[in-house]
């Protein structure tokens, strides 16, 4: 079995938040009835660009069968708990 994954590229801009210490997480869900399936991604690399932090990371898959999935990232900031997403659908062949 080949091993899916999704390369994505996030922009990230923190605003009156000097010490914010940002958390990414990633998950798929199932279209129609499922489960959240919690997705472990890896910074490759980022970059400073005026005053946004852009971010190309690296999400592996689990295992999964063909079918369409909602794919979220959610950045949040583990000192005041402020976050933002993203998501959009996928289909796995």
């Amino acid at each position: 079995h080949e091993t899916a994954e999704v390369l994505a590229v996030v922009r990230s801009m923190v605003f009156d938040a000097p010490n914010a210490q940002i958390e990414f997480s990633v998950s798929l869900t199932p279209s129609g009835e499922g489960e959240e399936i919690p997705v472990s991604p890896t910074i490759l690399t980022g970059k400073r660009q005026g005053t946004a932090d852009v971010l190309f990371i690296e999400c592996p898959f689990p295992e999964l069968q063909p079918g369409t999935y909602s794919f979220k990232i959610v950045a949040m900031d583990k000192n005041s708990g402020a976050k933002a997403e993203a998501s959009r659908t996928i289909r796995l062949i």
